[in-house]
């Protein structure tokens, strides 16, 4: 666990290099207070820290699932840097890029811990549990970008939106507007910078085709996935512990 929470780091320290991101979780991130040439370098250094602490636990399988994993997590954001301004990224390559850049990291995490107890017989169920909580969290803070003020989500409001990256609420929209509305979407892609007028403006599009209300019941479709795999195993204190911080994800409506 400690393992995946370093490479884990590592990858925020880039990501927020990459978004230009100055805040996260209501605090100013690492570059906006230190610049990106030590945030990269800090995130490659708990990158190799991270994969020599692995070499001390000796598991040959486990060098496997991290390795995997990091390819995984380089591959899912240069597929993401690649969909910038792409107004036109579908559902199917949305999903592609998030099981990389985000899933497959939530997936090592419970994989590994399954490796470590020798649950072998439970793998199948466990990967699908680890790759359906990373697109549920993921999907769940692309619906806070657009949804949810700065002030509760910790995060600059439309973050996602003002870097021109194509998320879950944005591909929904784009695939029931009208063609003004796609003439408008489509100037929006192609300026420098996007205004709080237009970001506030694309909100009401949502608001206007019920967005929000579907993306919300996408995440409670991967909650009731996640409760259902839940139920395959024995009742424990530390499975209860899981599905209580799994319902901590619901958003109300």
């Amino acid at each position: 666990g400690s393992i995946c929470e370093i490479i884990h780091t590592a990858t925020l320290l880039h990501d927020d290099v990459i978004d230009n991101s100055l805040l996260r979780r209501k605090n100013k991130t690492a570059n906006a207070l230190w610049w990106n040439r030590k945030c990269i370098l800090t995130g490659d250094f708990l990158l190799a820290r991270g994969l020599r602490e692995l070499v001390k636990i000796n598991i040959t399988p486990l060098y496997l699932v991290f390795s995997s994993t990091i390819e995984d997590l380089v591959r899912g954001e240069i597929l993401d840097m690649n969909s910038h301004k792409n107004l036109f990224l579908s559902e199917k390559e949305y999903y592609q890029i998030i099981q990389y850049k985000t899933a497959s990291l939530f997936n090592c995490s419970v994989k590994s811990a399954s490796i470590l107890a020798s649950s072998e017989n439970q793998i199948a169920n466990i990967e699908t549990f680890g790759y359906n909580l990373g697109q549920l969290f993921q999907i769940r803070d692309d619906f806070i970008d657009y949804f949810c003020e700065s002030i509760d989500s910790g995060k600059a409001r439309f973050s996602d939106l003002k870097n021109f990256t194509m998320t879950l609420p944005l591909i929904k929209l784009v695939s029931k507007a009208n063609k003004d509305e796609l003439n408008f979407l489509s100037n929006i892609m192609n300026v420098n910078s996007i205004s709080d007028n237009d970001c506030n403006s694309i909100i009401e599009m949502m608001n206007n085709y019920h967005v929000g209300e579907e993306i919300i019941s996408i995440i409670y479709n991967l909650i009731n996935d996640l409760k259902k795999i839940l139920d395959s195993f024995p009742k424990s204190n530390v499975k209860d512990e899981i599905l209580r911080l799994t319902e901590e994800l619901i958003i109300s409506n």
